[in-house]
């Protein structure tokens, strides 16, 4: 599901439970959009787990997100399919498929710049 907005976002976790949430770090007007979401669940004491997909992946971003109660602070794709499966209990999945279900093997190992699975 997707959400424009903070408010949008609150909105929508308000009528549905989500195993997961992926949330950007900064949307207009707020820089820290991703911080503003969390700390607001976190208040509310919604322990879902949390992903912050960001620019950066220093470590003080990383620390400061974990702070928050968010489970990682990410900017690869490859690394965000791999945390989500992890906060989902899924990692024998991981060793298995790719996004797609489809079976993974040697061949199937890397992501492309493009996002499709090389083959």
């Amino acid at each position: 599901m997707l959400a424009q907005s903070t408010d949008e976002a609150l909105k929508k976790i308000s009528r549905q439970r989500f195993d997961t949430i992926i949330f950007d770090m900064g949307r207009p007007p707020d820089s820290r959009a991703g911080y503003t979401l969390l700390d607001k669940l976190r208040s509310s004491r919604d322990q879902t787990p949390f992903i912050i997909y960001a620019g950066s992946r220093d470590p003080e971003h990383v620390a400061e997100s974990r702070r928050h109660g968010a489970i990682g602070c990410i900017n690869n794709a490859n690394e965000l399919f791999e945390m989500v499966l992890s906060a989902l209990g899924h990692d024998a999945l991981k060793r298995q498929c790719t996004p797609t279900g489809e079976r993974l093997s040697a061949r199937h190992s890397r992501r492309s710049a493009a996002g499709d699975w090389e083959r």
